[in-house]
């Protein structure tokens, strides 16, 4: 049963985001939102603080989304005596990791033949933050994308997610419950801005104007077909990213084809991008707007990078 009054906290290495609030039918009613970039882990504990102290909260989730965040997806027989022991040898083997250094977690999926295991490891310092918290109760801690595995429900279907966030992004290829594979890549909606306004000769302001009216619809007219050419060309690293996941899925995992592709996060504001995509891709593609499973609020939720995570967070059990 989820907490009346339960706080997210999501933070990678720069910034820190926090909701307080509960679940409602499936819509967050948030009581307190707060962000703040951090320079140094005690600004990060502090920050923290300062923030379940000024919420009241009585319950905590933490999300970790930093640069040294480790996680993986692995298969093994049903038959294995030992799984842990298979993983442990794996992530030593893949990462040249001293296991001693990370705190590892694991959720296993059984499949028809064979486990689906997906393994995080955060360092080991971050258990520094848990202990700092004391004001509040810390009920779980997990990396960003098992947050997100939380909150995207698709049904039996194979689904490639992604979430493009300000500066990164991450894909994920579940079925169900299960991770079948998960990427990050460093490129996110400000470089789409930015190579937009580079080769326009704009600013940031009538980019976003282009991206909203006029976006990646095909057109007649020179003047828009233009620009749709130019947001096309600066999404091409995203598109690039996709195009290579879904290989990789295909050639490597094949766990089922691919029927559905959500996207979400930052992207959301591109007309006719799920027609462009659903093109391209010669899959189906709909959007995810994150900020409908929210009530209506005056806050700004645009300064926020990891709604996906956080409500996520909120939707586990």
């Amino acid at each position: 049963m989820q907490p009346k009054n339960l706080s997210v906290l999501c933070f990678d290495d720069k910034n820190v985001e926090f909701i307080n609030g509960t679940i409602k039918s499936s819509v967050l009613e948030p009581f307190y939102f707060a962000k703040c970039s951090y320079s140094t882990f005690d600004e990060l504990i502090s920050s923290s603080q300062q923030f379940i102290k000024e919420s009241n909260s009585k319950f905590l989730k933490i999300i970790y989304a930093g640069a040294e965040l480790i996680d993986a997806v692995y298969f093994f027989s049903k038959n294995l005596p030992n799984i842990a022991t298979e993983i442990f040898q794996k992530l030593k083997n893949d990462f040249e990791i001293e296991l001693k250094d990370y705190l590892i977690d694991y959720a296993i999926y059984e499949g028809d033949y064979d486990l689906a295991v997906y393994v995080c490891c955060f360092p080991k310092h971050i258990q520094n933050l848990f202990e700092k918290v004391k004001q509040t109760k810390l009920i779980s801690a997990f990396s960003d994308v098992y947050a997100q595995n939380l909150f995207y429900q698709n049904e039996e279907q194979t689904t490639l997610f992604v979430n493009v966030r300000s500066y990164n992004s991450t894909l994920i290829i579940k079925q169900s419950e299960t991770i079948f594979l998960t990427r990050g890549v460093n490129v996110g909606y400000e470089q789409i801005i930015e190579n937009v306004a580079t080769k326009g000769g704009v600013n940031s302001a009538d980019v976003i104007k282009y991206l909203q009216e006029i976006g990646v619809e095909n057109y007649e007219l020179e003047e828009k077909k233009i620009i749709s050419d130019t947001i096309k060309n600066s999404i091409d690293r995203i598109s690039l990213e996709i195009q290579r996941t879904i290989d990789y899925y295909n050639r490597f995992i094949k766990k089922g084809s691919i029927n559905r592709i959500y996207i979400t996060g930052k992207l959301n504001n591109i007309k006719a991008l799920t027609k462009y995509y659903s093109k391209l891709f010669n899959i189906k593609t709909d959007l995810i707007i994150t900020e409908q499973n929210i009530k209506e609020t005056d806050y700004d939720l645009d300064n926020f990078d990891y709604l996906t995570e956080i409500l996520g967070a909120f939707y586990e059990l």
